[in-house]
């Protein structure tokens, strides 16, 4: 790799490349703003919770207390209150001045492409290098209320100072810098912290000699320095959590004034946790797959981004320091790691986004890097260009895709309907139930308990005097409900409801219930509610 940061003749091109793709991701970015709806496929039952927070801090100026009955909470009384993330205040503000939630996470889509920009002036490769880090999924993150956000900014600003205290002068004056991005990161959520604690040791471990002649007073204008962002969160913590200035211990206390009784872990237990299964589906969704992890791409465009991806690694470790390499790894593995304890001790997530904070603390270590080493590589820029090229393709087929029809189903009116028996011992919970802009989407559990099984099918049935319509609902995995109850034929209990437009059914109050069959016997379960149309 030579260390020249001049192009060739190929020049006006790239600098003309460079300016459509960023131009791209300006116009995407707004269409998925103002087009994507809040409700399934795209929102899972955890939007009215990011809502709320950022309605709350709209309405109050200020940070919720742990109780709150202003912020939505998930069926385990869980709110995102006590572990928040600072990017709310964005969201709130945005939809104070403006009337509008998404433009918050608009905002900072345009940070990220202004760094971009400043990258690109420095240095060629490390402006692609950015850009190729927005992936179709970091675009989708930017489109919708979200703390994600957050970390990726934080992540990505930390990974630059990183990387300038690697390869800058040696000076004070960097340190402060690393200090002060470390700080920012515990404005993030717990998950970045972690990744960023062990950033920041590998670092003064690795220029510990430097670091070790400073006299303390460097040392403590540092730690101060690093202390003017992270204290946001610990004062804040400590005024709305009654005291718990991590906010860890918060959630339990939730759990235990909000919580539903008996609801089934979302642990999954290590007998039936498959790794091949964990990394398929946080690779594929770390790339692309839109919406409450339901909107992937094909494929063939998997193995194509992974095969560009390998060989920009390599080209990657050819040229950087082995160190830097190894930790690169490293973090990527403590990454995981983490996310698999959080899988079997908490709540299993198999998601992509929760690989950002290695990912964009590397992005940045090498953007900086590549600024100060001089790096250049006419092979690495070219491979680049074609992810980035790639990033916009699939982002666009994405976004223009008319997901509404392939998702959206209507209640069906049901002529000949049984006679109504209910069923006298059926176990059921609803995880979510949310409607949006006319749309219903739903997701939850139910079993027989007599024969201890799954039922064969479910609807969801909306009755209104004499007259019946039904919903059919999908079958979906739920090996947590199988681990709570301890019982393997319950790992295909649950259900979900796709996107159902209420607006085709005439208006009024409709009592909703399931109709289920098992061996051909078809019964009722009511669930004792009603819905307004």
């Amino acid at each position: 790799m030579s260390h020249t940061d001049h192009f060739s003749k190929n020049s006006t091109f790239i600098h003309t490349l460079f300016i459509l793709l960023i131009l791209a991701y300006v116009v995407l970015g707004q269409v998925l703003l103002w087009n994507i709806p809040y409700s399934f496929p795209f929102g899972g039952p955890d939007e009215p919770m990011h809502l709320s927070m950022a309605n709350y801090i709209a309405n109050h100026l200020s940070w919720p207390q742990w109780d709150s009955t202003e912020v939505a909470r998930n069926a385990y009384g869980v709110s995102y209150s006590p572990g928040g993330s600072i990017v709310y205040w964005l969201h709130g503000l945005s939809y104070k001045l403006f009337g509008y939630h998404r433009l918050g996470a608009y905002m900072l889509l345009l940070v990220y492409l202004l760094l971009s920009i400043i990258a690109y002036r420095k240095n060629r490769l490390a402006g692609f290098l950015l850009l190729t880090g927005l992936l179709p999924q970091t675009l989708f993150t930017f489109s919708y209320i979200n703390s994600d956000v957050g970390t990726i900014i934080a992540a990505l600003l930390f990974g630059m100072s990183v990387g300038y205290f690697l390869t800058a002068e040696d000076k004070p004056k960097n340190f402060f810098i690393l200090l002060f991005f470390a700080g920012l990161t515990i404005t993030a959520k717990l998950h970045l912290w972690a990744i960023a604690f062990l950033t920041l040791v590998w670092v003064v471990v690795y220029k510990r000699k430097i670091l070790l002649t400073y006299p303390k007073k460097v040392w403590l204008i540092a730690i101060l320095i690093g202390l003017v962002p992270a204290s946001w969160w610990f004062i804040t913590s400590f005024l709305a959590n009654d005291g718990d200035f991590l906010g860890i211990f918060t959630s339990a206390k939730a759990i235990a004034k909000f919580g539903g009784a008996n609801l089934p872990s979302l642990a999954r237990d290590w007998t039936s946790f498959s790794m091949n299964e964990f990394l398929s589906s946080t690779l594929i969704s770390f790339y692309a797959n839109w919406g409450w992890m339901s909107l992937p791409l094909e494929t063939y465009a998997y193995t194509i981004v992974s095969i560009i991806a390998s060989l920009i690694v390599f080209m990657v470790y050819r040229h950087i320091n082995t160190k830097v390499f190894i930790f690169f790894c490293m973090l990527l593995i403590a990454n995981f790691a983490f996310m698999i304890v959080y899988s079997v001790a908490y709540d299993y997530q198999a998601q992509g986004r929760y690989l950002f904070p290695s990912f964009y603390i590397i992005l940045g270590m090498l953007t900086t890097i590549f600024i100060n080493k001089k790096i250049f590589s006419k092979a690495l820029l070219w491979l680049l260009i074609l992810l980035s090229v790639l990033n916009i393709y699939f982002s666009t087929t994405l976004t223009l895709f008319n997901y509404v029809d392939t998702f959206l189903s209507k209640p069906v009116l049901w002529k000949d309907v049984p006679a109504e028996k209910y069923h006298k011992n059926a176990k059921f919970h609803i995880d979510g139930f949310q409607i949006s802009e006319g749309k219903l989407s739903m997701r939850g559990w139910a079993y027989d308990a007599t024969a201890n099984k799954a039922f064969d099918t479910i609807f969801l049935v909306l009755k209104k005097d004499n007259t019946y319509y039904k919903i059919e609902l999908d079958k979906e995995h739920r090996p947590d409900v199988a681990n709570t109850f301890g019982n393997t034929q319950l790992k295909d209990s649950g259900f979900t409801a796709k996107l159902i437009d209420l607006q085709t059914i005439p208006h009024g109050i409709y009592d909703y219930l399931f109709a289920v069959s098992l061996d051909d016997n078809v019964t009722f379960i009511d669930i004792h509610n009603k819905l307004k149309i």
